[in-house]
């Protein structure tokens, strides 16, 4: 008998989990996978329309690149304010005649599959699959009730399209990535609010270059360089009032610093409430990326280094680049003694504690460190 697998979900977006999850199926089962983006799904409403959630889900397959993935748009071309997976069961049943129909589901839907909407029918029409997490307690009594079969598979990653969408996770495809820089969506969106268009070219080009040296310099996580990048500057055209407010209550040591540097405290606390980041490392990147300090991590290297160099500044700033993706360290060296020769001819010398303290530390012994 001829089998598929229909694998239903918002797809808020479509993540390297889901993709895992589908080619481990896929290979188990010994059979294609369909997947059916949800147009309105009934427990969630998605940030995005079923158009850009379709299109993420198409680049994700194609760069995935596995032969047995496909699309189908039966719910996305439906005109039904919910969409039921009773309603989609039916249907596949007459498309696929005499097919076996696997019908896989997430980890989070195996508990709360009772209350689906004719859930007892559903599971006569199709066989329940799905996959389990160890640090989930699964319903025994809904599994046996409705006869599901657990795929055996726990590399699907600590993934979920809420990390995905507040920064706190970057197993996406790449080319996912791109389009929600693009389309301004999830994190993206706040930011670009936030900065305004010239800026958001901006904090994607830091992004992706911090991405690109993290990678080079085989950090253990490269998108945390990524998520610093692309909110580090979130507090930049905000009000004055507002960093004064946020510094004064959350980094009270740093009110008396110059205005200029407001906007790394305030944004690492933008970055938490606003957008949900919850890293430490990043947010802790984003308060020192403009003025430097002594001891400074790799990830925080990145970021400065990153901000300064990146090719829109509008000089040629390859060489720096190339130093930095080659060793971070050193690059890190030859960008922050730059950046002070450079302040220092235009008649700015380090006016806070520190950038004199990361000047004294990383430049001791020459012309600025004496």
């Amino acid at each position: 008998m001829k089998s598929i697998i229909i694998y239903g979900g918002s797809f808020d977006p479509i993540h390297n989990g889901h993709l895992r999850i589908a080619k481990a199926a896929s290979e188990k089962l010994d059979c294609d996978v369909v997947f059916l983006p949800a147009k309105n799904p009934r427990w969630k409403k998605p940030g995005t329309t079923i158009k850009q959630r379709v299109e993420m889900l198409k680049q994700a397959i194609e760069e995935y690149g596995c032969d047995r993935f496909s699309i189908d748009l039966f719910e996305a071309n439906s005109g039904d304010g919910v969409n039921y997976s009773i309603d989609s069961a039916r249907h596949f049943k007459k498309v696929y005649k005499g097919y076996r129909i696997y019908w896989l589901i997430g980890e989070d839907s195996v508990n709360t599959f009772k209350n689906w909407k004719d859930a007892s029918e559903l599971a006569k029409l199709v066989e329940i699959v799905f996959v389990s997490r160890p640090d989930i307690d699964f319903d025994k009594e809904s599994i046996k009730r409705f006869n599901m079969k657990d795929l055996q598979f726990e590399e699907s990653g600590p993934v979920s399209s809420h990390a995905i969408r507040s920064l706190n996770c970057g197993d996406i495809p790449l080319s996912v990535r791109t389009y929600i820089e693009k389309n301004e969506l999830y994190y993206a969106k706040i930011i670009r609010k936030s900065v305004g268009g010239k800026r958001y070219k901006h904090c994607i080009a830091v992004a992706n270059l911090a991405y690109d040296i993290a990678i080079s310099n085989k950090f253990e996580d490269p998108f945390l360089a990524y998520a610093a990048g692309i909110a580090h500057d979130i507090a930049k055209n905000g009000s004055m009032n507002v960093s004064e407010t946020i510094i004064m209550k959350h980094y009270p040591k740093y009110i008396d610093y110059p205005k200029w540097s407001w906007h790394q405290f305030s944004g690492g606390h933008l970055a938490k409430r606003l957008i949900g980041i919850k890293n430490k490392e990043v947010i802790e990147a984003i308060e020192c990326h403009s003025t430097a300090k002594p001891n400074m991590t790799k990830l925080e290297k990145a970021l400065y280094v990153s901000d300064k160099i990146e090719p829109g500044r509008g000089y040629d700033s390859s060489y720096f680049i190339s130093e930095c993706i080659k060793d971070i360290e050193k690059g890190f060296l030859i960008v922050f003694e730059a950046n002070i020769e450079f302040n220092l001819n235009k008649g700015l010398p380090p006016d806070n504690d520190l950038t004199k303290q990361a000047v004294e530390y990383y430049l001791k012994g020459n012309k600025y460190g004496k």
